[in-house]
């Protein structure tokens, strides 16, 4: 996998790694029923409502009580053998992989930074080194406190990623107050493969991974150096995840065996430092650990980026794992942390309050809920328009626009739409469900996407075509369009939801037919 600024290229090709997990689970997790959980299967239902209600993207969720898996449901197309991209969460694995160096006495989490990469620094050495970045500890980048104001390696066009640490220009005093930097957690990862000989990855799978389950197909994507992007690369199952945090929220114990060491992961998911300036979010200003964040009600979390959350509440023994792409909704986070505190939270803290007689028909009905979860498509109608029949098949010119699309062509039948397009990459089409979602590699990128369609009246009673695509691949992404049809005319709007790529589908475009 190539990567520009931390990012695919459009010339990137397609991952070479499997999306799926293959062969039978192992070290499972037991399984409970919500009543003997304690939380009923009504909170769940309520819990899922809550999703629903808000449209969130949801793509799966883990309820995990006292050990034992008490609900799981994912969103078609997804499933559990299905990896999927954990993002910012990756940081809590390297986080585990430093308590481990630091128990096995390669490191001191006191340590200068510095100090292991004397090949990164100026032609000086030390000499040459900022100071403030010549005092940063681990410790300092384990708790975000380091000193730049952020992510260094999307400031330099270069392919040494932990270089760029170093000679960025930093703002401030290590040590001092919070800064996300995901460049800290990458360069930890480095450090991690400098004093291991391999890298993160192979480094967790005997000490960890192998331990508790996890899946041999979990990969992490990695920087043009080939180092593990430990800041937000890992792509693991679902339940690969859940069986990490679990292990983490019972201090490093997984089944009884202790797995990472519990004074370092006592710290790890203790407040290291105060974050109140990192946002306004009730459970983004709780504080930080190492490479944790601190949530309400005494809980702690590993959080991604779209929604790849675990909420880890040790008072009362519960764990709730989600995974989604929720970068085109500004609160959808928020969302997810909201609906368990109101509805899975209070069920956990009241487990006398599960109505006994009522609970067979609430879990039925939730058994026959989760079995139907799917991504919600296009809201709108699948019925082909005259307007649109009219103009299927032929070739709408454009005008100069950001986008750079020169020809436009749309074709319709059958339930399925397609999108044709000529650009300053050359000819492609994406096709839709109307009424459904169509899945194909989506143009020039290569990643695997989904993509719905419907029509819906404007106050002129004509029908516009909202598409919605959804990557769902080693990157998250969606791109929402809108089309308007209005006599031998097209306008579209395109929009992008997605981490420094799709630059090419955002913005407004009008043509006529030829």
């Amino acid at each position: 996998m190539l990567y520009y600024e931390g990012v695919p290229t459009s010339k990137t090709p397609a991952g070479k790694h499997t999306l799926y997990a293959e062969g039978p689970e192992f070290h499972p997790l037991p399984a409970a029923t919500p009543a003997e959980s304690g939380i009923g299967s009504q909170a769940i239902l309520d819990f899922l409502d809550r999703l629903q209600a808000q449209s969130v993207c949801m793509h799966s969720f883990q309820i995990i009580r006292d050990g034992a898996l008490v609900s799981e449901g994912y969103w078609k197309p997804f499933a559990p053998n299905r990896l999927h991209r954990l993002y910012s969460c990756s940081k809590s694995f390297v986080s585990a992989a430093i308590g481990l160096l630091e128990a096995e006495g390669k490191l001191k989490l006191t340590d200068p930074i510095a100090g292991y990469f004397p090949d990164k620094l100026p032609p000086e050495g030390i000499q040459g080194l900022h100071p403030f970045i010549a005092q940063t500890t681990i410790e300092d980048m384990l708790r975000m406190a380091t000193p730049h104001a952020k992510t260094t390696y999307k400031q330099f066009q270069t392919d040494d990623w932990v270089k760029t640490f170093f000679l960025c220009e930093p703002s401030h005093l290590p040590g001092t107050v919070f800064s996300y930097d995901t460049s800290s957690s990458y360069t930890l990862s480095a450090l991690v493969q400098r004093l291991s000989g391999v890298s993160l990855m192979e480094y967790l799978r005997p000490r960890v991974f192998d331990r508790i389950g996890v899946s041999k197909e979990a990969y992490a994507l990695t920087c043009p150096m080939g180092i593990d992007h430990g800041g937000s690369g890992i792509m693991a199952t679902p339940r690969d995840f859940a069986k990490f945090a679990l292990t983490c929220m019972q201090e490093g114990m997984y089944q009884g065996v202790q797995v990472i060491p519990k004074d370092y992961i006592r710290r790890a998911t203790s407040r290291q430092i105060d974050n109140r300036t990192a946002g306004s979010r009730p459970d983004s200003i709780q504080g930080y650990g190492y490479q944790f964040w601190m949530l309400r009600n005494g809980a702690f979390g590993l959080l991604g980026m779209g929604g790849q959350i675990a909420m880890c509440l040790p008072k009362e023994r519960l764990l709730v794992v989600t995974t989604a792409d929720v970068q085109s909704q500004p609160d959808g986070e928020q969302a997810v942390f909201s609906a368990v505190w109101d509805t899975l939270y209070p069920a956990a803290c009241s487990p006398s309050s599960i109505a006994l007689e009522k609970e067979a028909s609430d879990f039925a009905r939730l058994q026959q809920r989760v079995k139907g979860l799917s991504m919600e498509p296009v809201q709108g109608s699948s019925q082909i328009p005259e307007s649109a029949a009219r103009i299927s098949g032929k070739t709408f010119s454009m005008e100069k626009n950001a986008m750079g699309i020169q020809k436009l062509r749309f074709d319709f039948g059958n339930g399925i739409g397609r999108m044709s397009y000529v650009n300053g990459e050359g000819s492609h089409t994406l096709s839709f469900g109307l009424g459904g979602w169509e899945t194909q590699q989506f143009p020039v990128y290569g990643y695997e996407c989904v993509t719905s369609g419907a029509w819906v009246s404007n106050r002129e009673g004509e029908e516009n075509l909202l598409l919605r695509c959804c990557i769902i691949d080693e990157f998250l992404a969606t791109l929402k369009v809108c089309v308007v049809f209005k006599g031998d005319t097209v306008t579209l709007v395109m929009h992008k939801f997605a981490e420094l790529f799709l630059q090419e589908y955002e913005g407004f475009a009008s043509g006529a037919l030829m």
